[in-house]
């Protein structure tokens, strides 16, 4: 592995820091989003921001390299970067919803049920059955399930994401 290589694996990897960081909080906010409404719209304003976020890294990484930075090096960039958040952004999620909001899946669960029975169109649907019994048995995503989900979703679309913005990034030499 050359220099330039390695140099873009450590770059994407410091960039992963504070992007985890800023995940994190947006994770946070959405987590305790029901009990204090503008932590859910600053929740909604932070995850609208992410590919402005992974742009100003990517474009940064961009100028570093005296702006010789291929396509692909600054897309790997942004994938690293984005495995790197992700999974601080699990690891503090996953301590925050264990620690400081244990009943937060049955929760959410509960309050998608009653959202769902409201409404005249979904109310007698199987999905609102399946999920009424699902929650009378207790039967209830483990933590660890959803943050892991968390964890792919957020991986896999800052990959593709990722892609766009190094487009991006690359266009304006000045």
């Amino acid at each position: 592995m050359n220099d330039n290589t390695r140099n873009i694996f450590l770059r994407g990897a410091e960039s992963g820091i504070p992007f985890g960081i800023y995940l994190s909080i947006a994770s946070i906010a959405t987590v305790f989003g029901d009990r204090m409404e503008f932590l859910s719209l600053l929740s909604m304003c932070m995850i609208l921001f992410i590919p402005i976020l992974v742009y100003r890294f990517q474009r940064r990484q961009y100028v570093a390299s005296e702006m010789q930075a291929t396509h692909s090096e600054l897309w790997i960039h942004g994938i690293i970067m984005n495995i790197g958040g992700a999974a601080i952004c699990a690891l503090v999620t996953y301590a925050v919803i264990d620690i400081f909001r244990p009943n937060y899946v049955a929760e959410m669960m509960n309050q998608s049920l009653e959202i769902m029975k409201s409404d005249p169109i979904l109310r007698g649907t199987e999905v609102v059955k399946t999920l009424d019994k699902a929650m009378d048995n207790n039967y209830y995503p483990r933590v660890i399930e959803l943050v892991m989900q968390m964890f792919w979703l957020t991986s896999f679309l800052g990959s593709i994401g990722s892609a766009v913005t190094a487009l991006i990034a690359r266009r304006n030499r000045k």
